[in-house]
């Protein structure tokens, strides 16, 4: 593996970049990955990526109950990476010019943090940032350069979490530009052939993010007044045969205005290359006064049903918040949803079969 040479062997002598790369190359059912861009006077560009695998042990116990209905073979193979991400953090410490590295163990669940960074940003000093408070899972360094590895473990599973941030200057910050955003969707609507268009109405008070967290994308602030609030918006289905071309499309457009053309725009763009997109104006839209705000972003999925979703926003007051499982949701009033007619329905997690 690319990921376990040595850095004497390694193609670029970084075996940070080289993990990065062998990363990029796996199979989408080995890993989760996406990459995030933040734009403005520098342009933050963040790839992340996780692996989880079962244990031998675990997986040999499962057997023996005959309740193992994995993939043996490609666990392996995970097990292998979150091997490699480990080792090639090992070696990144002494190629870095700084490295953060602290481990817990107690009572049979591991975590390890490293956190390097390699280079400054002209006029920065390399700063260690921890942010949450909790600088066993949550530190990280603002640099031009820099990587993250958190690794938790347990005897029945082992996960790694790669951050890898790069940061480069763009000069004076631009406001953020959504027309190349409604010209998509005004092109969906007058070129894609059976699009069908809902409107939609999210409604949430501070029980329903109690209730179940993992169903809510957003939460509301204890100190902030009302706890309560509406987002509308429009929710617009693209059929399958034209699917995966819009999506393609999408993503194909956004990288090229947003992260190509325009940088220093104040913008957020997260790509998931297998089935998202969602592209905004960078700033923080979870908490809101009462007072009306219009969000602008655009949210895009690829669903296991072959369709293609696109989410506009038009309006929030009160609490910014959506369903998770938005793309089959046009409605959330009095704690009850109402999906999508022939809708795949979330499980208790908000997730889809």
């Amino acid at each position: 593996m690319v990921a376990c040479t040595t850095e004497k062997e390694s193609p670029t002598g970084n075996p940070i970049e080289n993990l990065v790369a062998y990363l990029a190359e796996q199979n989408v059912n080995q890993t989760h990955a996406d990459i995030l861009y933040e734009g403005g006077e520098v342009l933050k560009t963040s790839k992340h990526f996780w692996v989880i695998a079962s244990t031998p042990n675990f997986i040999e116990k499962l057997q023996k109950e005959g309740k193992f209905r994995g993939d043996l073979k490609a666990n392996t193979l995970d097990l292998q990476m979150v091997d490699s991400c480990m080792s090639a953090f090992r070696w990144g410490c002494s190629a870095a010019s700084h490295c953060y590295h602290k481990e817990n163990h107690v009572n049979g669940n591991d975590s390890i943090l490293y956190a390097l960074a390699f280079e400054p940003l002209e006029g920065e000093k390399i700063a260690l940032q921890d942010d949450d408070g909790h600088a066993v899972m949550g530190a990280n360094y603002k640099a031009a350069k820099a990587a993250t590895l958190r690794f938790t473990g347990t005897e029945d599973y082992s996960s790694a979490m790669v951050e890898y941030v790069n940061r480069e200057a763009k000069g004076k910050k631009d406001p953020f530009d959504e027309r190349p955003l409604k010209d998509f969707v005004k092109w969906v609507k007058e070129m894609i052939a059976g699009v069908k268009v809902y409107e939609t109405s999210y409604e949430y008070t501070f029980e329903d993010f109690n209730a179940n967290p993992a169903l809510v994308i957003g939460c509301p602030v204890e100190d902030l007044r009302p706890y309560d609030g509406k987002t509308t918006g429009h929710l617009y289905v693209v059929p399958k045969a034209h699917a995966q071309e819009v999506f393609d499309a999408l993503k194909s457009k956004v990288e090229k205005y947003y992260v190509r053309e325009h940088p220093n725009q104040e913008f957020y763009l997260k790509i998931n290359n297998v089935n998202e997109v969602i592209v905004g104006k960078l700033e923080d839209i979870n908490y809101r006064a009462p007072q009306p705000y219009y969000p602008k972003e655009l949210m895009g999925k690829l669903s296991v049903d072959g369709h293609f979703y696109i989410l506009v926003l038009d309006q929030t007051i009160g609490a910014y918040a959506i369903p998770n499982d938005w793309h089959h949701t046009i409605r959330v009033k009095d704690h009850k949803a109402t999906l999508l007619p022939n809708a795949h329905k979330p499980n208790k997690d908000g997730w889809i079969d």
